[in-house]
């Protein structure tokens, strides 16, 4: 049994040992991880897609020309595949966002504690004064 395309994450999962593989006119499955694979890879699926679906329409019925129906079906789903593809960029760059600025506020938080952290070595390497010396510093 060919696993789901929840399951694909690795080429080592598809026959053949590829980022793809066509079961059927209408079932593509893409091995996708995208905690290491490239944006490119899903791009390059989304053009493969709708080479096959033009492919798919233009020869279905001869007899009768374009099958507009099912190109524009097929047209409706692929948008649909391209908007929440969309959403997914819009996501992860937000992400990247929240971790730049993150990084950044860690920065200035490190340097202000090592600030505090050198004026009070530098209380300490003075030491015992009297309270007045003390207050004066």
């Amino acid at each position: 049994m060919p696993p789901t395309s929840t399951d694909i994450k690795s080429p080592d999962q598809m026959r053949g040992q590829r980022h793809h593989h066509v079961l059927d006119a209408t079932t593509y499955l893409l091995a996708y991880d995208p905690a290491s694979d490239d944006q490119d890879l899903l791009v390059a699926a989304y053009h493969l897609l709708r080479a096959h679906t033009w492919h798919k329409t233009l020869t279905g019925q001869p007899s009768r020309g374009v099958d507009l129906p099912a190109l524009r079906a097929a047209a409706s789903e692929l948008g649909n595949a391209l908007n929440t593809f969309d959403t997914l960029i819009r996501h992860h760059n937000a992400a990247r966002r929240s971790i730049d600025q993150a990084d950044q506020a860690a920065a200035t938080l490190r340097t202000d504690l090592q600030g505090r952290v050198d004026a009070t070595r530098q209380l300490l390497n003075r030491g015992p004064g009297t309270e007045a010396d003390n207050a004066a510093a």
